[in-house]
């Protein structure tokens, strides 16, 4: 049923022009409170006032209002007005103080959307400063390959000049609804079933040419080639050109403009996805084979702005040509089906059966051993313990997989550090700082010469005159290691870590990493890492090394091995399933 409108004794409110979005991203266009049709400002004094930083191509003053939108003809000349103007009081504005915010149009006024979409895409788009480049240039995506240079500039206007002029009769609307402008050559693509199915016209000698000259460069054959322009504000949505359509390889060539193309890998979900932002320039060849062909989309946002390596670019008119090879009925390669996507949200956060039988259960069982053997003797990586000294004075670190909290208590006259794990019995220790029965009975002289006598090696019973005995008698006379004291815990996964974004100054994960039994958890893991800590903060992981010294009792010749753990029998007790802390 259609919904009812307002009642009639209700005005409706009036929808502006434009909409104030959020961010510092420059847009062309201003809004602008403290003045407006209300406060009695003349738009002569406003074009004036504002005018001194740019030609203002529009200005709206709605009725009744206390704000005001101006826009000017280039995003620079917004941004150098609001930089000299926000809080400020002009003479000409009745020295009212100026509260200055970037806008963008609403769609479906005269002209293009300032961040080429309405309100809300604009906030999205324009009002945010778009993720720069530099963020993502770590991470790999297999299959990905940009050529840059691979015309020359008088190569390039050669062609923009000529049948890709932006007056050229070939150019006609992909699709309804799609904002972009397309030319198909040998072939044209069916958007409706997804294949190279319809007619389309012989190619032109040039494109002939640049068609053989790609064919060279990689080894390939490509008998299909789509031309699309963008305009700023323009993009494509994210997507995976289609599997059985077109064969292994895709081939895109950059013409008039940068771009800003994002890849993220197929089947996770927004906040956990691979995230790739890829710097197409001017001339540049990409070529997309195996994983980045078929499992990453790849897609661009309608934006008149990038942020790349840290400096904002505004686009200009662009020109892709992507080559394919179209496959024919029978073609094995036709056959294909998209890959399944590799893992869901729930996946990644669902612990797998292999991890809770041989990492939670385990470390839940030999909890008061493993205290026993770690913390009470004061083992500490050498590495994680120089991290945690040479934080400075006031930080807030975060210990992932903190287990029994023998890292907490490192550096704690200059630093807070917060514990997490899910192990309950291990955070038990590390909360209290009481290690069971073992480190109630090590409070009396007796029970830590036993204690300690029964764990310290054969080497140093040898060395001690007297054996067994002597030794006894000066670990009675040297004290234990200290109990760990009481510390901040919380029980929690390490790949969906319970604090807010950029809460700490450091997180450090020792020796749990390689207790995750898939990749797409490790890389959540990771990311959780990086998302708790703040911009300019650092992150320590330390795992067990597949390459071990020749030395060591520990060889392995497999990236996932099984350790095991021999359990003393009297630290052997019915425990509940719990997690698992580091290794």
């Amino acid at each position: 049923p259609r919904r009812a409108g307002p009642p009639a004794t209700m005005p409706r409110r009036r929808r502006h022009g434009y909409a104030k979005v959020e961010g510092d991203a420059p847009t062309a266009s201003l809004y602008v409170s403290g003045v407006g049709a209300a406060l009695g400002s003349q738009p002569g004094d406003v074009r004036a006032v504002f005018g001194e930083y740019g030609e203002v191509t529009d200005l709206e003053m709605p009725e009744d209002a206390r704000f005001l939108f101006v826009s000017f003809d280039t995003a620079a000349a917004a941004s150098a007005a609001r930089a000299a103007l926000d809080g400020q009081r002009p003479a000409a504005l009745q020295d009212r103080r100026l509260f200055i915010r970037f806008a963008a149009r609403r769609r479906g006024n005269a002209g293009e959307d300032d961040a080429g979409g309405d309100a809300t895409s604009a906030a999205a788009a324009a009002g945010h400063q778009p993720a720069c480049t530099s963020r993502t240039g770590y991470v790999e995506v297999p299959g990905l390959r940009v050529i840059d240079d691979f015309l020359s500039e008088e190569e390039e206007q050669r062609l923009l000049r000529g049948d890709l002029a932006e007056s050229s009769a070939g150019w006609a609307p992909g699709k309804q609804g799609m904002s972009r402008r397309v030319q198909h050559w040998m072939r044209s693509f069916n958007y409706d079933s997804r294949k190279a199915d319809l007619p389309a016209p012989a190619p032109p000698p040039w494109l002939l040419d640049l068609n053989r000259r790609v064919e060279a460069a990689l080894d390939e054959r490509f008998d299909q080639v789509t031309a699309n322009e963008y305009y700023p504000g323009q993009g494509i949505a994210p997507h995976v050109d289609t599997i059985g359509a077109f064969g292994d390889v895709i081939v895109s060539l950059s013409l008039g403009s940068s771009t800003v193309m994002d890849f993220r890998l197929r089947g996770l979900q927004a906040d956990l996805v691979d995230f790739k932002a890829v710097h197409l320039k001017q001339r540049s060849l990409l070529v997309l084979t195996g994983e980045a062909r078929e499992r990453w989309t790849h897609g661009i946002s309608d934006r008149r702005i990038d942020t790349i390596d840290g400096e904002v670019v505004e686009r200009g008119r662009r020109v892709s040509l992507t080559f394919r090879r179209v496959l024919e009925a029978g073609d094995a390669a036709a056959e294909k089906t998209p890959p399944s996507p590799l893992v869901s949200f729930d996946d990644v956060l669902k612990t797998p059966s292999v991890e809770r039988e041989h990492v939670r259960k385990v470390y839940s069982a030999i909890a008061p051993h493993w205290t026993h053997t770690r913390a009470r003797r004061g083992i500490l990586w050498p590495a994680a313990r120089e991290f945690l000294e040479s934080r400075p004075f006031g930080s807030l670190v975060l210990d992932v997989g903190c287990g029994d909290g023998k890292y907490l208590g490192t550096n704690n006259a200059s630093i807070v550090t917060l514990g997490v794990d899910t192990c309950l019995e291990l955070l038990e220790y590390g909360r209290t700082g009481e290690h069971g029965d073992i480190h109630a009975r090590a409070q009396t002289a007796e029970g830590r010469i036993r204690c300690d006598a029964a764990t310290t090696s054969r080497k140093r019973r040898r060395e001690s005159p007297g054996g067994g005995a002597a030794a006894a008698e000066a670990l009675e006379a040297k004290p234990a290691v200290p109990l760990v004291s009481p510390h901040e815990v919380a029980a929690g996964d390490c790949v969906a870590l319970p604090f807010r974004d950029g809460a700490f100054d450091a997180v450090i994960c020792v020796a749990v990493l390689h207790h995750i039994s898939t990749r797409e958890r490790r890389i959540a893991a990771l990311r959780e890492f990086r998302r708790c800590v703040r911009k300019g903060g650092e992150v320590m992981v330390i795992v067990w090394a597949l390459e071990q010294p020749t030395t060591s009792k520990r060889q392995f010749t497999e990236p996932d091995n099984l350790v095991s753990w021999r359990l003393q029998s009297r630290y052997a007790a019915p425990s509940p399933e719990g997690g698992g802390g580091g290794g």
